[in-house]
């Protein structure tokens, strides 16, 4: 209760560090807001027609069979690209896609898309072993923003990309190896699955949105 007989709740108001009579050194502080709750969710394991989780492809050929989604680009060809039935309309809510597949070269996820022609892309480079953060516009092309060297890439790994703000974070098989901060939002595109060269063949994919208003 305030001097004026307010009532205020605990969450209200600002947080931060003080002392009284005393000396203070402080390092390493962090303040955490709790995540929003998950408001939509779409998934597949590919055992039957993604049409719930995913559109129509937006480019190239895929195949559905025996449980899974492939697609495969040859070195001359532009990338494949299929996008989710879901996104985020507010720039205070977060999204997630989560992936697992292999590829025979590149391929992974792709996000904030406003066309097959300007996007965003985290892919596994399986030909030299790195992990690349990116995006992709007609008039400047690829360009690799964030890469680190993984370990050998041998058959599925699990791929988890999450998006904040204007922040992008990645994990491989449950561990977080990198991110990267864009200028802009990085929640206001598509996202969805992307095939860059060689046959990447995915076995499951999830997307969720903190946004209430997501919608096909």
């Amino acid at each position: 209760m305030d001097a004026d007989g307010f009532v205020h709740a605990l969450n209200e108001g600002m947080v931060g560090l003080g002392a009284q009579g005393a000396k203070a050194r402080i390092d390493n502080v962090i303040v955490q807001k709790l995540a929003d709750p998950v408001s939509v969710e779409r998934g597949t394991t590919f055992s039957k027609s993604p049409a719930d989780a995913l559109k129509a492809p937006a480019s190239g050929t895929w195949n559905l069979s025996s449980g899974r989604y492939s697609t495969t680009v040859a070195s001359t060809s532009a990338p494949s690209m299929v996008l989710s039935t879901i996104g985020v309309t507010g720039p205070t809510y977060s999204a997630s896609i989560e992936t697992t597949f292999t590829t025979t070269a590149m391929g992974g996820i792709v996000f904030d898309v406003y066309s097959v022609d300007s996007y965003k892309f985290v892919v596994i480079d399986a030909t030299t072993n790195r992990l690349l953060i990116g995006h992709y516009a007609k008039r400047t092309g690829w360009i690799v923003d964030f890469a680190v060297k993984l370990a050998t890439v041998a058959g599925d790994c699990a791929l988890a990309v999450s998006l904040q703000g204007n922040v992008v974070n990645v994990s491989v098989d449950g561990t977080g190896v990198g991110g990267y901060a864009y200028n802009a939002l990085v929640t206001d595109g598509r996202s969805g699955l992307i095939g860059v060269a060689g046959t990447t063949s995915f076995d499951s994919m999830s997307v969720k949105s903190t946004d209430p208003a997501s919608s096909p």
